[in-house]
C-alpha cells in the first residue's frame, strides 16, 4: 500500500512536469515562428541596404569619365528653348495617404473661439530604408480683434517640404563628392524613391552657402592673415557665357577659399 501510494504522488508530480514542459515547448515553437518572420525582415532590409549601397558606389565612383579620351562638344551647341514653367509646377506634389509614415500633431492646450487645422508634409531620407513622410497638423486658432489665424507652430512657406537629412545630403554630394544635378537626383530616385528638382537643389545650396557665410568669413580672414598667400584666377566657358573661378591659397596653414561667379567684381580676394 505504501509503494502504491507512492507511485500515485509520482504519476500526480510526472503528470504536473509534463504539462508544465508541453506549455513551455508550445511558447518556445511560437518564439522559433517570430524569430523566423524577424529574420526574414532583416534579410530583406539587409539586402535593401547592399542594394542601396552598391547604387551609391556606382554613382558616386564611377561618375566621373576621363576628359582626355572623350570630347564634349555639348557646351559649344546653343541650348533649346525651354518651355515656360508655371507657378505649379515650382511645387513639390502633395504625398498620398499610403506614403505617410508618421504624423505629428500641433495642437492648442486650451484655447477659445474658431479651431482649424492646417496641414503640411516633410519629406525625409532615413538611413538604409526609404525615404519617410513625416504629416505635420497644426491647430490654428482665430483671433477676432486682430482678424487672422493664429499657427500653434510656424507654418512653412509650402505645403510639401525637404527635411535636413535630404538637405545636408544633396550639399555633401554637390560640394564634396562634385555630382552633377543629374547625377543627384537620379541616387535620390534611385535609392530612397524621393524626387528633387534643379530648383530645389540650387535653392538648397543657397540657403546652405548661407548659413556657413560667417564660416568662411572667418576662414578668409585667417588665410589673409597668415605670412603668405596665394591667389589665383581662371576663366572657363559655359554655354558660350565667360566665368570666372577665383581662389585664395594660405601658405602656411594649406586653407583655401574659392568662388565662383560671372562677374571679375564678384572676386573673394
Amino acid at each position: 500500500m505504501i509503494e502504491l501510494r507512492n507511485l500515485r504522488r509520482l504519476h500526480q508530480a510526472q503528470t504536473v512536469r509534463i504539462e508544465h514542459l508541453l506549455t513551455e515547448n508550445k511558447a518556445l515553437k511560437m518564439r522559433v515562428v517570430e524569430l523566423e518572420k524577424e529574420n526574414a525582415t532583416l534579410r530583406s532590409e539587409f539586402t535593401d541596404i547592399k542594394y542601396q549601397l552598391s547604387e551609391l558606389q556606382t554613382i558616386l565612383f564611377k561618375k566621373k569619365h576621363s576628359a582626355r579620351n572623350t570630347i564634349h562638344d555639348d557646351d559649344d551647341e546653343e541650348a533649346p528653348p525651354k518651355a515656360p514653367r508655371t507657378p505649379s509646377s515650382y511645387q513639390r506634389l502633395i504625398p498620398t495617404e499610403n506614403e505617410v509614415t508618421k504624423t505629428v500633431y500641433h495642437r492648442f492646450p486650451r484655447k477659445d473661439g474658431n479651431i482649424r487645422t492646417r496641414t503640411y508634409f516633410v519629406e525625409d531620407i532615413p538611413l538604409g530604408v526609404p525615404k519617410i513622410v513625416e504629416k505635420h497638423v497644426v491647430d490654428q486658432w482665430y483671433d477676432k480683434k486682430r482678424r487672422m489665424w493664429i499657427s500653434v507652430t510656424p507654418l512653412p512657406s509650402t505645403t510639401v517640404t525637404l527635411g535636413d537629412n535630404v538637405r545636408v545630403l544633396i550639399a555633401t554630394l554637390i560640394t564634396v563628392e562634385r555630382l552633377s544635378f543629374d547625377q543627384v537626383r537620379t541616387l535620390l530616385q534611385m535609392v530612397f524613391k524621393l524626387s528633387v528638382s534643379d530648383g530645389e537643389i540650387a535653392k538648397i545650396l543657397q540657403s546652405e552657402a548661407t548659413a556657413l557665410r560667417g564660416a568662411e568669413n572667418a576662414l578668409l580672414a585667417l588665410i589673409q592673415n597668415e605670412e603668405s598667400y596665394h591667389m589665383d584666377e581662371s576663366r572657363y566657358d559655359v554655354h558660350g557665357e565667360t566665368r570666372y573661378a577665383w581662389g585664395i591659397i594660405g601658405g602656411t596653414s594649406g586653407d583655401s577659399v574659392y568662388h565662383l561667379g560671372v562677374s571679375t567684381r564678384q572676386r573673394c580676394c
